[in-house]
């Protein structure tokens, strides 16, 4: 929806970051970075269960169901990549806590 603080923290921030922190950034590592994070941030809006949802939680990042969390309770699982923050900052909550999570396959 546009909203500022939201595109700069989730968007500008990390690919100035990545273009600063990795030796020799340039337009390939931040494009590479850049389309694998809008991959995982779409990915996590999806309402289906994701045959790597296992492989992105035992790396610590968030998965469609953590992420669906903050969705039915706005001030709760904040992170959109690094699940380590919200437990953190205490706003972490389990998804298998949660009744109204209907787990849905992919296709």
């Amino acid at each position: 929806t546009g909203y500022l603080p939201d595109t700069c923290l989730l968007i500008i921030v990390p690919f100035h970051l990545t273009q600063v922190l990795v030796p020799f950034g340039n337009f390939v590592t931040v494009f590479a970075f850049a389309s694998i994070a809008l991959w995982h941030l779409h990915m996590i809006h999806s309402e289906f269960s994701h045959p790597w949802d296992p492989a992105l939680k035992s790396l610590g990042l968030v998965t469609t169901h953590d992420h669906h969390v903050h969705h039915l309770s706005p001030r709760k699982n904040l992170a959109h990549f690094f699940v380590m923050f919200d437990r953190m900052f205490g706003t972490y909550v389990d998804p298998a806590s949660l009744s109204q999570l209907v787990e849905r396959k992919a296709a």
